[in-house]
């Protein structure tokens, strides 16, 4: 069972796979990218946020600032705005990723994500 605080950080994508964003709290790369391809019985680690390292900072990542988006020619992607948070509490930068989505061939397979652009204040 996923936490209300996990599902506000979800998608669904037209193919019916599930991602989720979490904070795992790791020393590098704590924001990563979890996809289920089938409902729920498997989840893959299929992308993480570079450069979040819970030792220097705490990231989050608000409801409204992941954004699933589909371009006129049926291609989708995520768009993730997030914090990096100082240790004190303050805002030290804006990150931005926007990854394109790639189904998986098949229900018991993982999807992949890639970054096509990434922005730094």
């Amino acid at each position: 069972m996923a936490s209300h605080r996990t599902q506000r950080h979800s998608v669904v994508t037209s193919d019916g796979a599930m991602h989720i964003i979490v904070n795992t709290g790791a020393t590098t790369g704590a924001l990563q990218l979890y996809s289920s391809p089938n409902n729920g019985v498997s989840w893959y680690n299929t992308y993480t946020l570079v450069g979040t390292q819970t030792l220097q900072a705490n990231y989050t990542v608000s409801t409204d600032d992941v954004a699933l988006r589909t371009d006129e020619g049926g291609n989708q992607y995520l768009d993730i705005a997030y914090d990096q948070e100082t240790a004190e509490g303050g805002v030290n930068a804006l990150m931005f990723t926007e990854l394109a989505y790639t189904p998986p061939p098949n229900a018991m397979s993982a999807p992949s994500w890639a970054p096509t652009a990434r922005y730094y204040p």
